[in-house]
């Protein structure tokens, strides 16, 4: 069955690329909007940067105002952790984390409520390698927490999944690159995350159950070893403008998984928006409700205007026998390669 699975979608592919008719979503206005922006943020909220020192020019300190430069606690090309830390540990409602010419070097980072981090176009976050042992050892971890939003057009956060695969690293799949559990209100935009040991950004269940009102835009996910994204429990989820692509290395290695690990978890007015979802190992999205029953709340799901190419499925769900159920609507979505939808009462497909 693989050999005949295998060689279908070698023939998809063949297809593909000899179809000059697909054309993908044009997230690059979006990103030249965003990113313009995100300049404007900067020069209103620090005014004109000195470029070497990173301080305003007129000397204000971070603790005179309620904005905070990462820089204005120094800089360490070796292990900037407690210098990060510090500034995200200050009180300050608008965090800059500048471009230094080389990355920040960091251990895990936790973001604290109502707080706005901008990354400065061209700025790197990269894991401190040798660190990061722990098997959920995540870059960013947001963890029941409200109002936040990242700013990060033109930068980049990286971890280092092929260290992580072999000693003195113990075998894991949850070394997020962002990590979010029970957050409210959080909006991710622009940011390139690359590369981390386990989920490019995985919204999990915190201590106050679904992640709800969360909007990630224009951000691209790549090179992860688990999953591009893995949803577990979402409420008013909007992923817009987004890259999810070659993921590799555990399985399921999706494009985009939304899978609950309880039943009370579920996906509620869940948006996938001119979204791109390709070149994974696995499938490209893929919906995995095992753990749900006939006491879950029903889920809502919708993916429109996007592109799910290149992928070892296009599209896979497994379904529970036991689901009260749930409605996916496939809205103007091409979805290239085989598509693995079972056809039960409890599961409504619309397809438009």
């Amino acid at each position: 069955m693989r050999v005949k699975l295998t060689l279908s979608c070698l023939f998809s592919l063949l297809i593909l690329s000899s179809c000059t008719s697909i054309r993908l979503p044009d997230r690059e206005v979006s990103m030249k909007n965003g990113l313009e922006r995100q300049r404007q943020f900067i020069e209103r909220l620090f005014g004109p940067l000195d470029t070497k020192r990173h301080r305003k020019i007129d000397g204000r300190k971070g603790d005179e105002s309620d904005i905070v430069s990462a820089a204005w606690y120094g800089f360490d090309t070796n292990d900037s952790t407690h210098i990060l830390t510090s500034a995200l540990n200050s009180g300050a409602s608008f965090i800059l984390i500048p471009d230094m010419g080389s990355p920040w070097f960091t251990e895990p980072l936790y973001i604290n409520s109502n707080t706005t981090i901008v990354l400065e176009e061209g700025a790197e976050i990269h894991a401190k390698q040798g660190s990061f042992h722990k098997g959920g050892a995540s870059l960013f971890n947001l963890v029941n927490i409200d109002n936040i939003t990242i700013y990060g057009y033109g930068a980049r956060i990286k971890m280092h999944k092929d260290d992580y695969r072999k000693p003195p690293y113990k075998k894991a799949q949850w070394r997020m690159a962002i990590n979010i559990k029970g957050c409210k209100d959080i909006s991710i935009l622009g940011l390139t995350a690359e590369s981390s040991g386990g989920d490019g950004l995985y919204l999990g269940s915190g201590d106050r159950g679904f992640n709800e009102n969360i909007v990630i835009k224009d951000v691209t996910l790549r090179d992860h070893f688990r999953q591009g994204i893995s949803v577990i429990s979402a409420k008013n989820l909007l992923i817009e403008n987004t890259e999810m692509s070659y993921t590799e290395g555990h399985s399921p290695a999706a494009g985009i998984d939304f899978e609950p690990n309880k039943p009370d978890e579920t996906f509620i007015n869940c948006t996938v928006r001119n979204c791109v979802i390709r070149n994974n190992s696995g499938p490209g999205i893929l919906i995995c409700v095992k753990a749900h029953n006939e006491d879950t709340v029903p889920f809502d799901i919708t993916i429109e205007d996007s592109y799910v190419f290149n992928n070892f499925i296009a599209i896979h769900i497994l379904e529970s026998k036991k689901m009260a159920g749930g409605t996916l609507v496939l809205r103007n979505t091409i979805l290239n390669g085989f598509q693995f939808i079972p056809s039960i009462d409890s599961l409504n497909i619309i397809k438009e």
